[in-house]
């Protein structure tokens, strides 16, 4: 039962710090806009990946909340099944 409750709470730390990166990560794929489609589904990813860096507190924070999310999302998986 304890390691549900930390996964809850992982869980929600997550979702709370997610949107602060997510925010940022929407003006940098501004000018992706413009582009086919074919070109989003490689273009995306590549700055999905480019923006999880470590050197703005917001790159820690939206990097930190998908850590959270998927982490407590498996804790809580793992207890129940």
């Amino acid at each position: 039962m304890d390691y549900i409750a930390i996964g809850i709470v992982a869980l929600l730390i997550g979702i709370v710090l997610i949107p602060i990166g997510y925010f940022e990560f929407k003006e940098e794929t501004q000018c992706i806009r413009g582009q086919p489609f074919y070109k989003k589904i490689f273009i995306y990813p590549i700055a999905f990946i480019s923006f999880i860096n470590f050197e703005s507190i917001i790159g820690w924070a939206f990097s930190l909340g998908i850590l959270l999310v998927l982490s407590g999302t498996a804790i809580i998986f793992l207890s129940v099944f």
